[in-house]
């Protein structure tokens, strides 16, 4: 306790205009952190809920269309479903637009 006491003396400044900077400049730091911290939050939650509609829209238009596929067609279908939407296409290999037109041409 002895060495903290002094060790504080020197941190703290010694006027009253330095330390009520000191506050205000403190203060200041912790909101701004705070609000960023909320945006990212919020942010995220907003992307995560636009990824996880995309998904939802993709399986109901996928369960749609097995439905009505005749079910000889039916198992020939999860192939041309691998072209989904959202897959990202390998470098040097044609676009999940293209492969997914091609499925689907008759």
């Amino acid at each position: 306790m002895n060495g903290i006491l002094p060790l504080l003396r020197r941190l703290v400044p010694a006027s009253l205009f330095a330390r009520l900077t000191l506050i205000l400049l403190a203060g200041l730091a912790a909101a701004q952190l705070l609000t960023t911290t909320l945006t990212i939050d919020e942010r995220n939650d907003v992307t995560m809920g636009s990824m996880i509609d995309s998904v939802e829209t993709d399986l109901r238009t996928a369960v749609a269309l097995l439905d009505r596929l005749p079910p000889g067609e039916r198992a020939a279908w999860p192939v041309a479903a691998t072209a989904s939407s959202w897959r990202r296409p390998k470098p040097g290999r044609r676009s999940a637009r293209r492969i997914h037109a091609d499925c689907w041409t008759p």
